[in-house]
């Protein structure tokens, strides 16, 4: 059995992904800004709730077919701004501005990614249970926890 893996999403991620500083906030420890420089907002990536991935894994060794390669994914696309805007919205952040700040995408970089997990799920009943929003609502509460418990540790 192989598997691809699209893009997981914490909680409980290592940095650096995309998802783990989205936003200016998106790591409570920096100070709040009222701007953020990204390299740019076009690409979109298929994320996937690393707790789906986990149980997409367990899906193909239990469910699959030796040698049949499996995509763990969402199979919906999101932009850099949509990641962006909906993190934002999770937050108590109004008014953020976010700039581009790099050269335009080249012939060498990748626009879009999208996986198609239809095969996995054909086997195996397998699809993923959270949303985008569920996920990067996880993540912000991990955040605030690390945040609180830094602060208790500062404040002992």
């Amino acid at each position: 059995m192989n598997s691809d893996i699209v893009n997981p999403i914490p909680p409980s991620m290592p940095a650096p992904t995309i998802c783990r500083q989205p936003t200016p906030s998106g790591r409570a420890a920096t100070p709040l800004r009222t701007a953020s420089q990204v390299k740019t907002l076009m690409p979109s990536r298929d994320f996937s709730d690393v707790r789906d991935v986990a149980r997409g894994y367990w899906s193909a060794l239990t469910s699959g077919q030796a040698g049949q390669v499996y995509n763990l994914c969402s199979g919906r696309a999101t932009t850099v701004a949509e990641l962006i805007q909906l993190t934002l919205s999770l937050t108590a952040l109004k008014n953020v501005e976010i700039v581009e700040g790099g050269p335009p995408p080249g012939p060498q970089d990748t626009l879009a990614q999208v996986g198609d997990a239809s095969r996995l799920k054909a086997c195996s009943g397998w699809e993923p249970s959270f949303s985008l929003a569920a996920s990067l609502s996880d993540l912000l509460a991990e955040y605030r926890a690390e945040i609180r418990a830094t602060q208790k540790r500062q404040s002992a």
